[in-house]
């Protein structure tokens, strides 16, 4: 138990806050790439950080469900470019069906949306 736990979680773990980490730096990036380079005044930046924690939510959900993410040192990197676009994916697909559930998918950009999970794949 303890050797899993060193050795097997505690890297699934990491390898998920680093994801997180990656996915916030993708959206920032995607929302200055198309929102400043762009001038364009409809969108600001704080109308995209409830997307930003949904995106966050369903990225870690999505982990946990579907074991997208697990194992990742121990693969080849074909193998994992074709796991992570899976994870990307799914994600996508979840957070489309949030949105329009909710309701509030007219009033985000799709454009920084894909940008953003562009961003994150690379």
């Amino acid at each position: 138990m303890k050797y899993d736990v060193i050795h097997g979680r505690l890297r699934y773990i990491s390898f998920i806050v680093l994801n997180l980490l990656c996915l916030f730096a993708a959206n920032m990036a995607a929302a200055w790439i198309y929102l400043e380079k762009n001038n364009i005044k409809r969108y600001g930046f704080d109308e995209y950080k409830p997307v930003m924690i949904i995106m966050a939510a369903i990225d870690v959900g999505v982990a946990l469900c579907f074991n997208t993410l697990q194992r990742v040192y121990r693969r080849r990197k074909r193998r994992e470019l074709i796991k992570n676009l899976q994870h990307i994916g799914i994600s996508f697909v979840t957070l489309s069906v949030i949105l329009f559930s909710l309701r509030q998918g007219a009033e985000y950009s799709r454009v920084t949306v894909f940008l953003a999970y562009g961003i994150d794949y690379v």
